[in-house]
C-alpha cells in the first residue's frame, strides 16, 4: 500500500493576507487637520478682534 501526498509550495505573489500602509497618510492628514486646524479656525471665528495680535489666528474679516 502507497500513501502519495503532494504539497504545493505557494509563491509569495500568491498569498493574500498581507498588510499596507496604503492610505495612511489620508488618515494623519485628517487627524492633523482636525487637531491643528479646526481650533484654529474656531478661534478666528469666535475671537476675530485678536487676529492681528496672534501669527496663528488667520484674519478673515468677521471683526466689522
Amino acid at each position: 500500500m502507497t500513501i502519495s501526498c503532494q504539497h504545493r509550495v505557494s509563491r509569495m505573489s500568491e498569498q493574500t493576507n498581507y498588510c499596507t500602509t496604503k492610505g495612511l497618510g489620508w488618515a494623519f492628514l485628517i487627524i492633523i487637520i482636525g487637531m491643528v486646524g479646526m481650533p484654529i479656525l474656531g478661534s478666528a471665528i469666535a475671537y476675530p478682534d485678536n487676529c492681528k495680535q496672534s501669527i496663528l489666528i488667520p484674519c478673515i474679516g468677521l471683526e466689522k
